[in-house]
């Protein structure tokens, strides 16, 4: 359970930091207020979707521990390229591929993490398990917030997104090769 609490602090704290960042980068350089951002939030909900559900379907074969860690690698990977595309070519098709890729990676992760949950906690404990991890969530998504909000007047929103998607793809190879061991 300790494990699943630090994923998703690191997932929210990742999500609270791009979501004060990537609403000003993707209007600045889309130059639209909300429809563009809006089409790209339907893309990556369609993602996670479809994540969830091919997850749920196929990814009961594998180990939900280097499933979580992969995706969030290759996350950190569609992160930057995303980042990259929207900044270069402002292209909303190529935006739209990548911001799907990223729902459907990270569907797995939320998926494989409330397996673990359910299967290592009692069920008379699995109020308080939850209730702690919603704590966690709220705590780690409005603290990055504030420090992203804080950052993005001191550097460029592209850094930060990229910045964001090293830290996922460091923190999905080394939890791969921990669980490897």
């Amino acid at each position: 359970i300790r494990f699943i609490l630090n994923i998703f602090f690191v997932l929210f704290a990742a999500a609270g930091a791009i979501y004060v960042v990537i609403i000003v980068f993707i209007q600045q350089s889309f130059g639209s207020t909300t429809r563009d951002l809006g089409l790209l939030a339907i893309f990556l909900g369609v993602g996670l979707f479809a994540g969830a559900l091919g997850y749920g379907r196929w990814g009961t074969k594998s180990s939900h521990f280097k499933t979580m860690f992969l995706c969030l690698a290759w996350g950190g990977v569609f992160l930057i390229l995303f980042s990259w595309a929207v900044r270069q070519t402002q292209n909303l098709i190529v935006a739209g591929g990548l911001s799907f890729v990223m729902g459907l990676i990270a569907g797995p992760i939320f998926i494989g993490a409330n397996t673990i949950i359910h299967r290592a906690s009692p069920s008379e404990m699995r109020g308080k398990v939850f209730s702690g991890l919603e704590v966690v969530i709220h705590f780690a998504f409005l603290g990055t917030m504030l420090l992203s909000s804080f950052l993005a007047e001191h550097l460029d929103r592209f850094w930060i997104l990229v910045g964001i998607g090293v830290l996922f793809l460091g923190v999905g190879l080394v939890g791969l090769r921990r669980v490897k061991r």
